[in-house]
C-alpha cells in the first residue's frame, strides 16, 4: 500500500514539476519578447512618421525616404538587445528556439525585398515600385506575428497579425491611385504602416510585459 501511495505521489509531483516548467518557459518567453516588439514598433512608426513630415511640403520630397537609413543603427541596437537578453537568460527554452528562427527569417526576407525594390527602381528609373514595399513587409510581419501568437498562445499577437493584414489590404487599394498622386499614396501607406506598428507590435509588446509581471 505504501509503495502504491509513493508511486502516486511521485506521479503527482512529476506533473507539478512539468506544469511549473511550462509556466516558467512561457513567462521567460514573454519577458524576452515584449521588449523587442515594443522597440521595433516605435522605431519603425517614428521613422515612417518622420518620412511623412519630410515629404510635405519639402521641394526635396524625393529625398525624404533617406530617413529609412536610420533603421540600420536601429537594427544594430535591436541585435545588441537580443544578445544581452540571451546572456541574462540561464536556459534557452523550447519556445525561444521556435520563435527566434521565425523572426530571423522575416528579417532576412524583408532585407532581400528592400534590395530588390531598390535595384528595380534604380534600373527602371520608376519610383512607383516603392509603393509595393509597405504592404508586402506588413504581410510578412503579420505572418511572423501570427506564428508567434500560435506558439506562445498570446491573443494580443494574434490581433496584431490580423491588423497587419488589414493594413496591407488598405495599402494595396491605395496603390490604385493615379500616378500624379504618388506622394499622397506613399504618405497614406506610411501612415497606415506606422499605425500598424504601434497597435500591432508596440501595444502587444506592452501587454506581454504586463502579463509577465503578473506571473512573476
Amino acid at each position: 500500500m505504501n509503495k502504491i501511495m509513493d508511486e502516486k505521489l511521485t506521479q503527482q509531483q512529476s506533473l507539478e514539476i512539468i506544469t511549473e516548467m511550462i509556466n516558467r518557459t512561457q513567462n521567460k518567453m514573454r519577458k524576452n519578447g515584449g521588449v523587442h516588439m515594443i522597440f521595433r514598433g516605435y522605431l519603425v512608426a517614428a521613422t515612417a512618421l518622420a518620412n511623412i513630415l519630410l515629404m510635405f511640403p519639402s521641394e526635396y520630397r524625393h529625398q525624404s525616404f533617406a530617413v529609412w537609413w536610420l533603421m540600420i543603427p536601429g537594427t544594430v541596437v535591436s541585435v545588441l538587445m537580443g544578445r544581452r537578453k540571451r546572456r541574462e537568460a540561464n536556459v534557452k527554452t523550447f519556445t525561444d528556439s521556435l520563435i527566434e528562427p521565425v523572426w530571423l527569417r522575416f528579417a532576412g526576407v524583408a532585407f532581400m525585398l528592400v534590395a530588390v525594390v531598390v535595384v528595380l527602381s534604380y534600373r527602371s528609373g520608376d519610383r512607383q515600385v516603392f509603393a509595393a514595399m509597405s504592404p508586402v513587409i506588413m504581410i510578412l510581419f503579420g505572418y511572423a506575428e501570427y506564428i508567434t501568437a500560435k506558439i506562445c498562445r498570446f491573443k494580443a499577437f494574434l490581433y496584431g497579425a490580423y491588423g497587419f493584414r488589414t493594413g496591407a489590404v488598405v495599402c494595396i487599394v491605395v496603390m490604385l491611385l493615379p500616378y500624379e498622386n504618388y506622394y499622397v499614396c506613399m504618405a497614406i501607406q506610411l501612415g497606415v504602416y506606422a499605425a500598424c506598428m504601434i497597435l500591432g507590435a508596440a501595444v502587444p509588446g506592452h501587454r506581454l510585459n504586463e502579463s509577465a509581471k503578473k506571473h512573476v
